[in-house]
């Protein structure tokens, strides 16, 4: 399933929010009536793994077009303390593409990688190889 909507240049000064809870129809459209204009959800970066978070299901990715918010999607980090490397970057960002396509994405919509929690100490170069692997995935 592809999700039905635009993809459009978004004006300044837009108010959004990003959650980890997953929206249905009723939720979206409340957010939209209080004035958000976007919303940011997260794909999962391995749905192997238990995780905290509600991931991004095509259904809620939907919901969330037919209120009239926009919709961006963000790969959720690991835990506070994680070690970026190359190798995990290829996983990632395979997961991060093949898991925006699950949810209805087309092929070429950004999808935003989250860095939060890199562990003190690790090298900048470790981590550009993370995201140069991520990238190289998507």
């Amino acid at each position: 399933m592809v999700l039905q909507g635009r993809i459009l240049q978004a004006p300044a000064g837009l108010i959004g929010f990003d959650t980890t809870d997953r929206l249905n129809p009723a939720t979206a459209k409340q957010y939209f009536n209080k004035g958000y204009r976007y919303c940011v959800r997260y794909l999962s970066h391995n749905k192997n793994a238990k995780s905290h978070y509600d991931d991004l299901s095509a259904d809620e990715a939907q919901a969330i077009l037919d209120s009239g918010m926009a919709l961006f999607a963000v790969q959720h980090p690991l835990r506070s303390g994680w070690v970026p490397t190359a190798r995990l970057g290829h996983t990632f960002g395979a997961n991060a593409a093949a898991y925006a396509g699950d949810t209805g994405l087309p092929a070429g919509v950004n999808v935003f990688l989250d860095l939060e929690g890199v562990k003190n100490g690790v090298s900048a170069s470790d981590v550009i190889d993370f995201c140069n692997a991520w990238f190289a995935e998507g």
